[in-house]
Order: structure tokens, then C-alpha cells, then sequence
């Protein structure tokens, strides 16, 4: 190989290497022009108008800034959010599926979230990292949920909101893919406005559902299964699950929950799930959990680093590390359900 061409190729490889690690760093502008799209409105009014030309999408959003609006546009091009022929800018099948307010898996309200809450503690990320504090405004004697979530009306029904729709698509994955046929009544600890335990009973006629989480949640829980065809098989108990006693179930659901705890707690969580459950009930562990070589669900390793950002002992986990937990809390025939997307499901025995 000549000197020229030895030169020519160390050049094309940095240069891919370099294009690379600067899109990883700039992935934040992505984020923020996805989020912008929603606070606009941008993708309800593709849906409702079909394809327009960028000009036609400032004068209906009432955008001053045309350029920067074109290049904001075509990052959502490239990042598959938006598609872009002759006729215009339309909405992906993806975005015309979770990015609409209407439609029942919205993700919209969590993502509004990220850009208004998370982003920020997320610019702390290299002290958290540093010292093992959560990158939040909290004051030492206060926790996430008094001190964040639940502070105000407003800030809880944002929070409820984002978690329903985060919820919606797994809790019907989980309803379809669990056999739900010798149970009577199931549980759905840490409920939020109670999507689980609707889906679980509108998928099974048969059972009743109760749904637990902080009075507070109470009146959004009920808002929201008023509309669902189970409504008078879904009640709700209000209970710090920690402390005290869960309803009688025969089984017992904890989605989106482990990964807010740290380890000891996540212990005794699933250890009081066993001694409150009868011989022969179930619990059903779901979230984001992580693939064994790290590397491969990235969302479950965005939300387990969340969870240092916001909760600080908090983090996502492995299917084989929940095995462990689960088979050391006493039960067994720990079984992995499939199901798609970054979700896993695993159901285990008492």
C-alpha cells in the first residue's frame, strides 16, 4: 500500500469515527426538536392536514423562524419521526401511533416530561456520577415523590399522565401474554391512575383488580377507570406498600416499581408480595429490564441511570439478576413471558 493511500485510509476511518461520537454528543438536539414537535402541536396538526410544506406548518403553527424550522424538520427526517416527499412533511406510522394525544398508547406526556424535568437533572449527570447525589432541587429531608412528584396538584397529574401512557402499551402486552385463568382477584401495586389492573380485567371478565398506590393518586385512579368497560370489577386502596398491609390478592403486579428502589428494598418489596400472596399465587414483575450483556436495550439503561438522576438508590436490572431476587424471597417456577419491545415480563410462584 502507497504512504498516499495508508494516509487517505486513517483519514476516512477517523473521520467515521469522529461523525459518530459527535452524533451520540449532539443526540440532545435531537431530543429537544422531538419534544419541541409535541409542545407545538406539530404532530396533531400533520395528522389532521396530511403532508405540508415547511412554510405551511409556520404559518399554522404561527412560526417566525423558517429556517431554523426547516432544519428542525429535517432532523426528524433523519430520525424517522418524520417522513418527507414532494407533497410535504407527514407524520411515521410510529409517530401517528404513540405522538397523538387521542390515541391510547400516547407517549407524548412522558416525553414532555423528559424535555421539562429530566433534561435538567440530566445536566448533572457527570457530579451525580461524581458524588452519587440525585441531579435534582430536593432538599436533603425530602423524597422524590413529596418532594417532586407529589408537591403539587399540577405536578402529579403531569407526572400520572406520562406514566399512564409509558404504561399502556405493556399492560396489554401483560394482560394478553399472562395466564390469568385460575385467578380471582389480582393487585397492581404502585398503580398510578390504574391502566394495569383496567387492562388485566377488561382482558379477563372473570377477575377483579385492585390498584395501590398513595391517597393522593385516588381521585386520578378513579377519573380514569370511570371510562373503562371494567370499571365495577376495579377498585383502589390507598397504601404505603412498604408499610402497610397489601389487600388480598391472588397475585400481585409490580410494573414500572422495582427500578425506583434500591436493593434492599427491592428485596423486601418482593419478599412482603410473598407472604401476603396464598399458596399458589403469583407475582408479576415488568419493566425495562436490562439484556444480560448490557449493551443491547438501551431505553432500560437511559431509565436505569434515570433513576441515579432522580432517586438516587434506584436502577434497572438484568432478567436473571430478578430471578435471583425473586427465587430468594421464596418463590419459584420463575418464568420468562415474551413479549415485545424493551419490556420483559416474569412471573413467578409461591
Amino acid at each position: 500500500m502507497s504512504e498516499t493511500a495508508a494516509t487517505a485510509e486513517t483519514v476516512d476511518t477517523d473521520d467515521a469515527t469522529a461523525e459518530g461520537l459527535l452524533q451520540v454528543g449532539f443526540g440532545f438536539l435531537s431530543s429537544r426538536v422531538l419534544i419541541a414537535g409535541i409542545e407545538l402541536g406539530l404532530y396533531t396538526e400533520l395528522s389532521e392536514s396530511g403532508p405540508l410544506s415547511a412554510d405551511a406548518i409556520a404559518e399554522r403553527l404561527d412560526l417566525d423562524a423558517r429556517r431554523g424550522l426547516r432544519d428542525a424538520l429535517d432532523i426528524l427526517v433523519a430520525e424517522g419521526v418524520l417522513a418527507r416527499s414532494p407533497d410535504g412533511y407527514e407524520n411515521a406510522p410510529a409517530t401517528e401511533q404513540f405522538l397523538l394525544p387521542e390515541r391510547p398508547e400516547y407517549v407524548g406526556d412522558f416525553l414532555a416530561l423528559a424535555g421539562e424535568r429530566m433534561y435538567r437533572s440530566a445536566a448533572d449527570t457527570t457530579a451525580c456520577l461524581q458524588t452519587n447525589e440525585p441531579g435534582n432541587e430536593l432538599d436533603d429531608d425530602q423524597t422524590f415523590w413529596e418532594g417532586r412528584v407529589y408537591e403539587t396538584d399540577e405536578s402529579r397529574d403531569r407526572f400520572l399522565d406520562a406514566m399512564a401512557g409509558l404504561s399502556c402499551r405493556a399492560a396489554r402486552r401483560v394482560a394478553e401474554a399472562v395466564d390469568w385463568d385460575d385467578l380471582d382477584r389480582v393487585c397492581d401495586l404502585g398503580t398510578g391512575k390504574g391502566v394495569v389492573p383496567c387492562r388485566i380485567a377488561e382482558h379477563d371478565p372473570e377477575l377483579t383488580a385492585v390498584g395501590v398506590d398513595l391517597p393522593e393518586v385516588e381521585p386520578h385512579f378513579r377519573e380514569f377507570v370511570a371510562d373503562s368497560d371494567a370499571a365495577d370489577r376495579v377498585t383502589f386502596a390507598a397504601a404505603d406498600f412498604f408499610a402497610d398491609p397489601l389487600p388480598e390478592a391472588d397475585a400481585y403486579v409490580l410494573g414500572h416499581v422495582l427500578h425506583d428502589w434500591g436493593l434492599d428494598q427491592k428485596r423486601r418489596l418482593l419478599e412482603r408480595a410473598y407472604d401476603h400472596l396464598p399458596e399458589g399465587g403469583r407475582v408479576i414483575v415488568y419493566g425495562t429490564m436490562l439484556d444480560e450483556s448490557r449493551t443491547e436495550n438501551l431505553f432500560g439503561l437511559y431509565m436505569s441511570l434515570l433513576m441515579l438522576l432522580e432517586l438516587q438508590d434506584g436502577f434497572d436490572y438484568t432478567r436473571s439478576e430478578c430471578r435471583a431476587w425473586l427465587t430468594d424471597a421464596g418463590f419459584s417456577d420463575v418464568r420468562h413471558v415474551p413479549v415485545a419491545g424493551a419490556e420483559s415480563v416474569l412471573v413467578a410462584e409461591r
